[in-house]
């Protein structure tokens, strides 16, 4: 031990001190030892009470506030710092707050207070970013947020820590209706029986997607909108994935789903779609982006497509496609914010 203190002395770093006394490479969760350091799992009379006397800034979300925020500061190499978010408005349901940085080896961690005495006081945690979707309940509970944002950068036998400046955003989010409309024109199918009857075909028919969906996102960092959803409408369930790229925010966006619709147990489609398409207008009334091609200019935008569809009696595949006058392809994305 005080061969570590005689390197520490002379301003060698503590972890690399120790490695260099020892012949070892330890490895420090940093990340770990602040949440557990922030629970009082560490000492007993320091916990998630204690955090406001630790906040670097704040970030106060009011009815007639700004609904994002941007907070750059640099952090020491396997150091933390503390961001309160004060929600002091009343949201919508499905409103959530996104949390990002814009640095590697960083780790966001989000802590309600008052705690829940003996639950789990983390409400969200990620990399690169993370998303709190309770925004209204949490209001309703008089909740505010701590965010803790860790830099586990750390040089070996550097006799400094490795500091960085990460840029944290936060940014409110409504839920977004996404409405998709994808006709093909001249679509080729084959229907493979199930007692093994020869297969039947159609050629040159319409085939129509048309989806519909409010999206909170699971995860959105860096104008990517990342969604699951199970749902039933009349009968019908909607089951699958979403994911929106805005890409150089308006000018173009990429779209893919992968989804399972169940009709009355009997039926079931597979989409699998990725496309993209470039911005054609926003509505300031519906306060909605479109984005859309059509004709022959379709073809362009498909990536990907596939449909099937299971029936009592065989499956329905979708062998080829062509893009002719009355094709369409259609993105809406309205913003409720």
């Amino acid at each position: 031990m005080p061969v570590v203190y005689e390197k520490i002395l002379v301003e060698r770093h503590v972890i690399d001190a120790i490695n260099n006394s020892i012949n070892y490479n330890l490895f420090l969760d940093c990340n770990d030892f602040f949440k557990k350091y922030s629970h009082g799992e560490i000492y007993p009379d320091f916990g998630i009470a204690n955090l406001p006397g630790l906040v670097e800034d704040k970030f106060e979300i009011t009815a007639g506030g700004d609904a994002s925020k941007t907070f750059t500061a640099n952090y020491n190499g396997l150091s933390a710092k503390i961001y309160q978010v004060k929600l002091n408005k009343d949201f919508e349901d499905g409103a959530s707050l996104s949390i990002s940085i814009d640095q590697d080896l960083c780790d966001i961690t989000v802590f309600q207070y008052p705690i829940n005495p003996g639950g789990n006081n983390i409400l969200a945690q990620g990399q690169k970013s993370c998303v709190v979707s309770n925004l209204k309940e949490l209001r309703q509970q008089n909740k505010q947020l701590f965010v803790m944002i860790v830099n586990e950068n750390y040089i070996s036998n550097n006799y400094t820590p490795s500091s960085k400046d990460i840029k944290l955003t936060l940014s409110v989010n409504g839920k977004m209706l996404i409405n998709y409309v994808l006709k093909i024109d001249q679509a080729n199918f084959e229907f493979v029986y199930n007692d093994g009857s020869p297969s039947t075909y159609e050629y040159g028919v319409e085939h129509l997607l048309d989806f519909a969906y409010y999206v909170t996102p699971d995860n959105l960092s860096d104008s990517v909108f990342v969604a699951s959803f199970d749902f039933t409408n009349y009968s019908v369930n909607y089951k699958g994935s979403l994911k929106i790229t805005f890409m150089n925010y308006p000018q173009r966006v990429n779209y893919q789903l992968d989804m399972d619709v169940v009709e009355y147990t009997y039926y079931t489609h597979h989409y699998f779609v990725d496309c993209e398409a470039p911005f054609n207008h926003h509505n300031d009334n519906l306060n909605m982006d479109n984005y859309s091609l059509s004709g022959a200019n379709v073809a362009g935008g498909i990536n990907s497509y596939s449909y099937s569809q299971d029936t009592p009696s065989g499956k329905k595949k979708l062998i080829g496609y062509n893009f002719g006058n009355n094709a369409s392809l259609q993105v809406e994305v309205y913003f409720n914010k």
